[in-house]
């Protein structure tokens, strides 16, 4: 038997809708981070990309969503260890697309929804990885230049699925 800890029913929906080879329709930034975490918690590459790949078409159309790069973060970093513990490198790359788009937008003035006092609220000002991450971003990120260029790159994204 299989259980599904720490998922919502709404992630679960997603899943088995793409199982029954509906698209992935979600527009919730948030929901598409806990469905790509489903898959990466039980090793489905080709769900973990095809949700990869909707959710970085919603992220260049849409200003990042400051809840789900925490569910981004806090998936892979210190604030829950006994799960990111269990999460290979490779499979960070949730968070990396994510801060990488937030970076993006940032450096050329999409607005941001959130105030600073949420920020403080949501625990992102003491997540050393997403200070680290998003630093890189900035400074080393692909975000000169053209707009439409910069951001998450679907490419450096998606899960080997050959691996797995």
């Amino acid at each position: 038997m299989c259980r599904f800890y720490t998922t919502t029913y709404e992630a679960l929906r997603i899943f088995f809708a793409w199982l029954l080879r509906y698209p992935i329709q979600s527009e919730s930034q948030e929901l598409l981070a806990q469905s790509w975490r489903l898959g990466a918690r039980y090793s489905i590459p080709a769900y973990q990309n095809e949700v990869m790949r909707h959710s970085v078409e919603v992220l260049h159309t849409e200003p990042v969503d400051i809840f789900a790069v925490r569910d981004a973060c806090v998936y892979t970093c210190d604030f829950e260890p006994r799960i990111a513990d269990i999460i290979p490198k490779r499979d960070r790359l949730l968070r990396k697309a994510f801060v990488t788009q937030l970076a993006s937008d940032s450096r050329f003035g999409h607005p941001w929804e959130s105030d600073e006092e949420t920020y403080g609220k949501i625990g992102l000002d003491l997540n050393h990885e997403f200070h680290k991450d998003f630093s890189h971003a900035v400074c080393f990120g692909k975000l000169k230049g053209n707009p439409i260029e910069s951001g998450a790159r679907i490419e450096e994204l998606l899960v080997d699925e050959a691996k797995k």
